[in-house]
């Protein structure tokens, strides 16, 4: 099975399953976006996984784990990663307008 066909079928299923369902894909979602905007910065920079550990302050594991989806990064790390990438971090409402839960 490839890649797209596996998250069509991950949508479908969170769309049958109801709301709950949809709110952890698209928590999902955001994790691996917040890696791919890492990852991108950091190539589009010309830095090595090392060279943005030095100027972020932060491990370059932790950097790879971020990258790989695996990481489950602090606010301060955030931040450090966005002033060494030249970005910041900011919340936002989803284009949906749906303003989430408070569970």
């Amino acid at each position: 099975m490839r890649f797209e066909e596996y998250v069509r079928r991950v949508e479908t299923e969170a769309a049958e399953a109801g709301p709950a369902a949809q709110r952890q894909l698209a928590l999902f979602r955001s994790h691996y976006r917040l890696a791919r905007q890492v990852l991108q910065r950091r190539r589009a920079l010309g830095l090595t996984q090392e060279q943005l550990a030095a100027a972020a302050d932060v491990r370059q594991s932790e950097i790879s784990r971020i990258e790989n989806g695996r990481g489950n990064p602090t606010v301060l790390t955030l931040a450090r990663l966005a002033d060494a990438l030249g970005l910041e971090v900011s919340l936002r409402l989803p284009s949906d307008g749906a303003t989430g839960s408070a569970d």
